[in-house]
């Protein structure tokens, strides 16, 4: 008889524990509802995290290349570059992004002296612009990426010379021409401070149409997001 009676106090205790912790549980979720604010567009004003991923960003990068080598030449002839691009990056579903750029290129003076003995040479100076796309991989901490983009070079030659008893300043070889391009590019990049700022090395190979001497180039870049 202790035994059961025990077992009924036991029952009705759990049960009037349950009842209580419901109740105390709705009406904590009806105090904290009051104290939402009452207009509608105060609760919209922060989108939901999955909306977030694929809103645009957009990022300012610096990066500097270098040539493999100068078709037609003996000697390695390493023409040093310095680029700025800016890219908007549209997030995909599973784990893709698409990233737009225009990139801008600057090769001071690229002239032929240590390669001969003769006191007069061709010196050349390029200004490239390029407008590419590029397919991020965004499953592992290291990003692959593939680019292919075009565009143009904008190429001053001089002819020069180290003698002040020759004259160069007339010569038909001055002058300024423009060569199109096309490019592709892989690339890895690592990303830190959650993607805020990526940096990494690639290797490009680039076509151009009236001039075959360059072909590959090798750098490193890093970009920033500015919003």
């Amino acid at each position: 008889m202790i035994f059961k009676k025990n077992l009924k106090f036991f029952v009705l205790y759990i049960f009037s524990m349950f009842f209580l912790i419901k109740n105390s549980s709705a009406s904590s979720i009806d105090y904290s509802y009051k104290k939402l604010p009452v207009n509608s567009t105060q609760t919209n004003q922060t989108p939901p995290q999955d909306q977030k991923s694929h809103q645009r960003k957009f990022a300012l990068g610096l990066g500097v290349t270098q040539n493999a080598k100068i078709s037609g030449i003996e000697e390695p002839h390493r023409l040093t570059s310095l680029e700025v691009v800016i890219y908007s990056y549209y997030h995909l579903k599973n784990l893709w992004a698409i990233r737009p750029g225009l990139r801008l290129g600057m090769t001071p003076d690229q002239d032929s002296r240590e390669h001969n003995a003769y006191s007069v040479f061709i010196s050349e100076s390029d200004f490239k612009s390029t407008a590419e796309v590029s397919f991020l991989f965004r499953k592992y901490f290291i990003i692959p990426v593939i680019t292919i983009g075009g565009g143009a070079i904008f190429r001053t030659t001089t002819l020069k010379s180290n003698s002040r008893y020759i004259s160069t300043e007339n010569s038909s070889i001055n002058g300024t021409s423009t060569l199109p391009f096309i490019q592709s590019q892989i690339s890895i990049l690592v990303p830190i401070q959650e993607e805020k700022i990526e940096f990494g090395p690639f290797a490009r190979y680039n076509h151009i149409f009236s001039d075959s001497r360059l072909d590959w180039y090798y750098g490193i870049e890093g970009s920033i997001r500015i919003f």
